[in-house]
């Protein structure tokens, strides 16, 4: 059996290892919004839905899969790749740029039920609450300039 990837997770933490948590912790919030309502995902997006939706939220779901760590695990990794399969599978209508109604359109609900079951071997609901503070961790401790080259008060003239 393989381990819960909340406690892998927070073993990266643990090790500082920024770039893990970060990715997957981005992953899962664009897995989120695949899995959520029509109504829910077109009241998050107030702009241009399909291609919002498709570079937001579905290419990372192939960024990670081709780029995942082996700690994520085969049943994970299945799961990502349903996941990715179901928005390929999608026709042209249910990505349709200009039309408000997109994720009404019948090729969305495997999409959502994959995205589901994905989160579900993720064990989501278990970190969920953290996220988007790890997220903001993550990013300063990846992207933040030091107090030095900010010009704080241990700064060199």
């Amino acid at each position: 059996m393989t381990e819960r990837l909340s406690l892998v997770l927070w073993s990266w933490y643990a090790e500082d290892e920024y770039k893990n948590i970060l990715a997957l912790c981005e992953l899962c919030q664009a897995l989120e919004f695949l899995a959520s309502s029509a109504a829910e995902q077109a009241n998050s997006i107030p702009n241009c839905q399909a291609c919002e939706t498709w570079y937001s939220m579905v290419l990372p779901v192939k960024d990670y899969l081709e780029s995942c760590p082996q700690a994520v695990g085969p049943d994970f990794r299945h799961a990502l790749a349903r996941t990715w399969e179901s928005c390929n599978a999608m026709d042209a209508g249910a990505l349709e740029c200009g039309d408000p109604e997109i994720f009404n359109h019948s090729d969305w609900e495997p999409v959502r039920n994959d995205a589901r079951a994905a989160l579900a071997v993720i064990d989501w609901p278990s970190f969920r609450a953290d996220a988007d503070k790890l997220v903001l961790e993550c990013r300063t401790a990846l992207f933040s300039i030091g107090r030095r080259e900010r010009g704080g008060p241990s700064a060199q003239p």
